[in-house]
């Protein structure tokens, strides 16, 4: 079974990173390596549809900790391999999860909970379908606190909660998730976690993904054009592609769309450029008499005909007046919106 990683450093705040400065003299809540955090979390959990607590468990204490020294001793955030040893804490393991932050002031678990549940990837790892927690702070010689929360699931390790037998896990083609333009993956719904795909704190540059037809998992396509793979639960990640148009530090990709079908050991599509530049990736044939606009960023979207295939793409672009062009052998459409301005987003088919 694969194994998947969530890391989450972000804030729903400018900066990027989760940190607050806060009064001098606020007072300290948990000593270091206590459990104040897990009874935050199991508050959290039990207020938002009455998840099952997390139970604590020494080994995920003792990685916080590590990782909580590291972070105070570089001064900054950033994720290492914390998810990954976590795995090694329980035999069954299948995933894991790291939600880590700094305030000014040393240690303040309630406001670093509030954080944590205000940022939509560190609530995403409170709420997550895990079972054990374990956290930890370490306070810098210039009194800043640094934490570290690890999260794991561990199956047939803790015995079933009383009460109702929980939902059945979701079926992958039903999924849903949405994306931010950082290049977060957020699952809707009771959908699976995510693990890949790219992400760029502070740089609205992530535009469209896909999920492959098998529900596996799918592709971010970036403002320059780079496509960046990610699995979908504890699904292998889809195969790296490598011929996309690419176009470096030039915003100017604005859609992608799979060939009916696709699934990771078969994979075809195109991209969109401004310009209406049809690109084709994977194992996609060439693309034929797509319209084009050499130097007017008009072109909005893309779609694949269901008649479409590898070999022989054929679809319609979308410009941002609401005209459909077909191209590689695909019928016209009639579009009822032409309205003389750029208003026109996006293409949707039955």
């Amino acid at each position: 079974m694969g194994r998947t990683f969530r890391y989450s450093l972000t804030l729903a705040l400018t900066t990027g990173l989760l940190s607050v400065l806060i009064p001098s003299g606020a007072v300290a809540a948990d000593p270091y390596n206590t459990s104040a955090q897990q009874t935050l979390i199991n508050q959290d959990r039990s207020a938002n549809g009455g998840l099952a607590p997390l139970a604590w468990n020494d080994c995920l204490a003792g990685i916080a900790k590590q990782n909580a020294d590291r972070i105070a001793a570089q001064g900054y955030l950033s994720h290492t391999n914390g998810p990954t040893l976590d795995l090694s804490c329980l035999p069954g393991a299948t995933y894991a999860g790291e939600n880590i932050a700094y305030t000014s002031a040393g240690i303040n678990d309630p406001q670093v909970n509030d954080m944590f549940m205000n940022s939509a990837p560190h609530r995403a790892n409170i709420l997550g379908t895990y079972n054990y927690v374990g956290t930890a702070w370490t306070v810098a010689s210039n009194g800043w606190g640094y934490i570290a929360e690890e999260f794991l699931n561990a199956p047939g390790t803790v015995p079933p909660p009383p009460g109702p037998p929980a939902p059945p896990v979701p079926d992958p083609f039903k999924a849903m998730f949405t994306l931010d333009g950082w290049g977060g993956i957020h699952p809707v719904g009771g959908a699976p976690a995510t693990v890949g795909g790219g992400y760029w704190p502070n740089f609205d540059i992530a535009k469209r993904f896909v999920l492959l037809s098998d529900g596996t998992g799918g592709y971010i396509l970036d403002g320059w054009g780079g496509l960046h793979g990610f699995a979908v639960g504890s699904n292998p990640m889809p195969p790296t592609i490598t011929n996309f148009g690419y176009w470096p530090h030039w915003n100017i990709a604005r859609d992608i769309a799979l060939t009916p079908g696709s699934t990771a050991s078969n994979i075809s599509g195109v991209t969109l450029d401004g310009f209406g530049g049809v690109h084709p990736f994977g194992s996609a044939g060439a693309i034929r008499g797509a319209a084009y606009w050499n130097g007017w960023d008009i072109a909005r979207s893309v779609r694949l005909s269901p008649q479409s295939t590898a070999a022989q793409p054929q679809g319609w672009t979308l410009d941002g007046y609401g005209g459909l062009h077909p191209f590689g052998g695909a019928p016209a459409v009639a579009t009822g919106l032409y309205v003389g301005q750029d208003l026109a987003v996006q293409i949707a088919e039955q």
